[in-house]
């Protein structure tokens, strides 16, 4: 997803709410609403979007070191578990598909292995583990 000419990503010409101008790179998140927020206080129609690239700021969500990047450890549909990174683009859903054939919750993510969106699935999940730290669990007295 991070390829411009992949068919999920829109390339287009923005001028943000402080009329700077920048071509953007983005992969929509959800539908098109008719809204406003603080920065787009006039109602219009409005997308939420995950940015390949963020003209206008060093902070970059395609980088694994972003602080809005979960670390977890993912079992796949193949039932390999490996530890992932990645950089959520929407929100958590109810749903099904080719991988996730049951329904379930699943979310939608910027793989920063992968470099690609994927769809994970919240009961193959474990945050509890810390990856960047040894697990300690079994030291506790219990």
């Amino acid at each position: 997803m991070t390829n411009p000419d992949h068919p999920r990503v829109l390339t287009f010409v923005y001028t943000n709410w402080r009329g700077e101008t920048a071509t953007r790179q983005a992969t929509p998140t959800g539908m098109i609403y008719w809204g406003s927020n603080k920065y787009h206080p006039q109602p219009q129609w409005l997308f939420d979007a995950f940015c390949i690239h963020h003209p206008w700021e060093e902070a970059d969500m395609t980088n694994p070191d972003h602080p809005r990047v979960l670390t977890f450890v993912y079992t796949n549909w193949r039932g390999e578990t490996a530890t992932r990174q990645a950089t959520p683009t929407g929100m958590i859903y109810w749903g099904s598909n080719k991988y996730h054939p049951q329904p379930q919750w699943l979310f939608d993510a910027f793989d920063h292995e992968k470099l690609g969106v994927r769809t994970f699935a919240l009961s193959e999940c474990d945050f509890t583990v810390n990856p960047k730290t040894p697990d300690t669990r079994d030291d506790i007295a219990g």
